[in-house]
């Protein structure tokens, strides 16, 4: 069970209680957030309380080597965080996304640390309501840009820099978004 300690395997098997740190790397910054009943420092960084940190994933575990999807979703958005996150100079794609699951004993304190995910982002999408505003993050693991290369759009010439027969992209022109594969 991945080298926990004996106190935090007890503390796994009866009743326990957990909060979560999600830090989103946004190109003007990290995003550090948490569903935590207050304001939360680990490792040196103070995560700030979101209320509508909604939708972290449940942890899974595998041996396979593949590609694993998450979707972080935020509602409840202060003006601040809104005004970062859609700045048109932030970029999101490619960009570090982790969250981590912090267990707590009966009194407290922090018994173990596990690692849910960590990845890159690959989408943001939002829904604006008349009632409620949400944003949501989707990443994938590390493994999603293993074996892409690096520079590649989403244009028939810049394909065929590295597929010369390659006609995949053809008609990329008539989409109206410029998506660039591989890392940042």
């Amino acid at each position: 069970m991945l080298g926990f300690s004996s106190a935090f395997k007890a503390l796994l098997r009866g009743n326990h209680r957990y909060f979560h740190t999600v830090d989103i790397d946004l190109s003007t910054g990290v995003l550090r957030l948490t569903d935590a009943s207050e304001d939360v420092t680990y490792q040196g960084e103070v995560y700030q309380v979101s209320h509508g940190l909604m939708a972290v994933p449940d942890a899974k575990q595998t041996t396979d080597i593949k590609t694993n999807e998450v979707a972080v979703t935020l509602s409840a958005i202060n003006t601040a965080t809104r005004a970062i996150v859609f700045d048109q100079a932030v970029t999101y794609l490619n960009r570090p996304l982790s969250i981590r699951r912090h267990y707590l004993d009966d009194q407290g304190n922090e018994v173990g640390v596990v690692s849910l995910f960590s990845g890159v982002m690959t989408k943001r999408d939002y829904h604006d309501g008349d009632d409620a505003f949400s944003i949501q993050f989707k990443a994938a693991s590390w493994w999603a840009a293993f074996e892409k290369i690096s520079g590649v759009e989403t244009s028939l010439a810049s394909q065929q820099r590295h597929h010369a027969s390659d006609k995949g992209f053809e008609h990329c022109p008539a989409a109206s978004l410029n998506i660039r594969w591989g890392s940042r």
